[in-house]
């Protein structure tokens, strides 16, 4: 800032050298700043930054840095691929200054060009400099999932992969430059470099005197970094929150899911653990810290949770390994090998500022997404990434994620050790089904301590029951974890008569001969996700009759809250169907249809011909978003 408002009590002020500018920070976490001695040029570093590259070091990251610059642009821009942590670097010479961030920009940045202000948190400028608050009309409604509204109107976040130029404030992206530097290694290379990056990084953190805690799940990210982690388990603590169990509650059913996993995972390892159970959440600390929560953050989360991070973790020096990052590697957002375009994007810019809709007007929402695209930069040459792995990293990391560790703060500093660009570079050359598959984190816990690849991932089944099951599905013998996803109910339904609820049998599904009358159904329906977070259900439908004189007899259909929302012939192919639901909410009903198009009545040969296994069915998480988007199905069975 370069007008000196009154900063928080407790906060010491640095006078920059250049063009009146300060900088001012909390006591307790000094900056790093190196001086040249043959130029005017400076670098700072503050927050948590940790060095990821193999060389050791001569002085601090800010002396790298500023030694990285006096040799090139090229070299500095290099040098900050290799940094690890949360945090904000500062650049400057004479008048000038540039402000950059993390890789993920897990550190937030925010500034207001009005009062030449820049600040780690919106509501900090708000309280030095007040701005008038964002109506739903300037779009109030989708701030986080928005290029740069926030609250404050003139109060604007720095997205990751971007910097702000001072005091021209203009922003420019610097990364991608070139095209992905790991796209031609080959496997073996990608998974030295990988490990090396992450152990240098945890060796450097285990230097400083801090309290390293990990939080753990029953899920696959929390379990990489546990295997990659491995040589310092006995440096960390790690915690769980959970929940009882309590019949029809699908988010106390997931917690307990978590819990029964990690208990696997501790038959295995061996390490210091505590569960945090929301039953004796501190209902009076919640409220307590509710004020402060709402200053340091503008995304709300698991606010219950701070409560108890404080009390288990007091005092300064924690800091919490957190397992967020990997989706950016994983091929989120619908990414596929087509719809690496504008076009695309803006359809996917819609959908998740989707609740401005019916607030702001088309014309504006659009507007605005075109202002957004030049100015972050989405218009120009992208060296081969595609442009939703650049949305979901910059706007899903940048934005909302940086929000969720400010709220938690209050109770510790957080690391997401995945946050170094070379890091996410290496994840993003994978091939695009490596990418959806998980390939190289399953390898990354192969290599580090691969007895955790046998407890399942979010699946209480282990691998090998993982494998028997598919092997019998394969087979078409009857497979346990598919009928578990199904009801055990056959459902006949006619125009007229009465509902018949019959015992299934498996995993199949078939129409009875003595109700196969016209626009008669037989339907089995599929249990709801335990997850409160949107869903993806998978499954195939395997159905070997084929008879092109059948053809027209009878369909299979798939049923959204009773509705009919696809359809195939039953008689005109013979390989299977998968069918993707997506978007799904555990209060939408699915079910899988048979529909009579014929009188066959009392014929058990088209009682056979209309049998049907339902197999390798799946719920996987989606991202959770604010946004109310409906179930869309997919198949690919032939128009």
């Amino acid at each position: 800032m370069t007008d000196m408002p009154k900063v928080p009590e407790a906060w010491s002020t640095l006078t920059l050298p250049c063009a009146a500018w300060h900088f001012s920070y909390d006591e307790h976490y000094a900056p790093d700043i190196a001086f040249d001695q043959g130029s005017p040029r400076w670098v700072l570093v503050h927050g948590l930054c940790l060095y990821a590259g193999d060389k050791a070091l001569k002085g601090t990251v800010a002396d790298h840095l500023l030694k990285q610059w006096n040799s090139s642009n090229e070299q500095f821009l290099s040098a900050l691929d290799e940094l690890g942590g949360r945090h904000i670097i500062l650049r400057g010479a004479e008048d000038a200054v540039e402000v950059y961030h993390d890789a993920a920009g897990m550190r937030s940045v925010y500034s207001s060009r009005e009062f030449n202000t820049v600040s780690s948190h919106a509501h900090l400028i708000n309280v030095l400099h007040p701005h008038r608050e964002r109506k739903e009309s300037e779009g109030a409604r989708a701030l986080t999932h928005s290029w740069d509204h926030t609250k404050y109107v003139g109060i604007e976040p720095l997205l990751p992969n971007h910097r702000l130029r001072l005091p021209d404030w203009t922003v420019d992206r610097y990364f991608p430059r070139t095209t992905n530097a790991y796209a031609g290694w080959g496997l073996e290379a990608k998974l030295d470099r990988f490990q090396r990056l992450w152990s240098n990084q945890l060796a450097r953190l285990s230097e400083l005197d801090s309290s390293l805690v990990m939080s753990i799940t029953g899920g696959a990210d929390s379990r990489t970094s546990l295997a990659l982690s491995a040589d310092y388990l006995e440096e960390i603590e790690f915690f769980t929150y959970t929940a009882r169990k309590i019949p029809g509650s699908k988010w106390s059913e997931s917690m307990a899911l978590d819990r029964e996993l990690v208990e696997q995972l501790k038959r295995f390892v061996s390490f210091k653990h505590r569960y945090f159970e929301s039953e004796n959440r501190d209902t009076d600390t919640i409220r307590e810290l509710e004020p402060l929560l709402k200053a340091n953050s503008t995304q709300q989360h698991s606010r219950w949770l701070v409560a108890f991070y404080a009390a288990a973790f007091p005092g300064e020096g924690h800091i919490h390994l957190r397992g967020n990052g990997y989706e950016i590697g994983r091929a989120y957002w619908g990414l596929t090998e087509d719809n690496d375009t504008l076009a695309s994007l803006k359809n996917l810019y819609m959908q998740i500022t989707k609740g401005d809709q019916g607030y702001v007007s088309p014309e504006d929402r659009r507007a605005y997404y075109d202002q957004g695209v030049r100015k972050w930069g989405y218009d120009g040459e992208r060296h081969g990434y595609h442009v939703r792995d650049l949305a979901y990293w910059e706007i899903r990391c940048g934005r909302w994620l940086s929000e969720i560790l400010n709220e938690t703060d209050l109770a510790f500093q957080t690391l997401v050790p995945i946050n170094v660009r070379a890091l996410l570079d290496i994840s993003l050359s994978m091939t695009l089904q490596e990418r959806q598959e998980s390939f190289i984190f399953w390898e990354l816990i192969n290599r580090s301590m691969p007895v955790l690849n046998f407890p399942g991932k979010n699946d209480v089944r282990n691998l090998y029951e993982q494998m028997r099951d598919e092997r019998l599905s394969h087979e078409g013998r009857h497979t346990a974890a598919d009928t578990a996803k199904l009801s055990a109910t056959l459902e006949v339904r006619g125009p007229v008569g009465p509902v018949l609820e019959l015992d299934a049998v498996g995993n199949e599904l078939s129409l009875p001969s003595y109700r196969f009358t016209p626009h008669t159904t037989a339907s089995r329906a599929f249990l709801a996700p335990t997850s409160m977070l949107p869903q993806t259900l998978t499954f195939v439908v395997d159905a070997p009759y084929c008879n092109l004189r059948a053809v027209g007899q009878f369909q299979f259909e798939v049923h959204l809250d009773g509705r009919p929302v696809a359809s195939w012939d039953g008689a005109a192919f013979k390989r299977p169907v998968h069918v993707t639901v997506d978007d799904l909410t555990r209060e939408t009903a699915v079910s899988i249809v048979i529909r009579s198009l014929s009188n066959q009545q009392g014929k058990s040969s088209w009682e056979s011909a209309s049998q049907a296994f339902i197999r390798a069915i799946s719920f996987t998480t989606s991202p959770p978003s604010a946004r109310e988007r409906r179930p869309a199905v997919w198949t690919d069975a032939p128009k």
